[in-house]
């Protein structure tokens, strides 16, 4: 259930933004960050932004994403419960995969669980606050 669902029934939802960690993990702007770079790119936009890279990319996206090597796909279903599922661990796989760096596809679908996979997916792909710089 997301805010849209809520609003119904309560009236209009605020979520403010969180600019600093205050007790939770899950609330600061980066969680659950791979060590490897990485960034969001648009589904669409994948094969331009995969051209332009030398090294192996690590791919999460949806399953039958088509991938050409050197990079590779760690695939994600398009259910979304099963997709907030496995996020994590698919990202922990990508991360140790000797990639240079990690594209997320990010996913067309919103509302309910999409938005709060989007929600993850943004902050594993915010930069540490005590990152090195590329």
């Amino acid at each position: 259930m997301g805010a849209a669902d809520l609003e119904p029934l309560i009236g209009p939802v605020v979520a403010t933004a969180v600019g600093a960690q205050i007790g939770s993990p899950g609330t600061a702007a980066s969680h659950y960050a791979p060590v490897t770079a990485t960034e969001l790119v648009v589904a669409s936009d994948l094969p331009a932004r995969l051209a332009r890279e030398s090294g192996r990319v690590a791919v999460v996206a949806f399953a039958g994403t088509p991938i050409a090597a050197p990079h590779e796909l760690f695939a994600l279903p398009r259910h979304a419960s099963a997709y907030a599922q496995l996020l994590y661990a698919t990202l922990r796989r990508a991360d140790a995969s000797g990639a240079t760096l990690i594209l997320i596809a990010l996913p067309d679908e919103t509302g309910g669980i999409w938005d709060a996979a989007h929600d993850r997916i943004r902050r594993a792909a915010a930069r540490r606050p005590n990152a090195p710089t590329a």
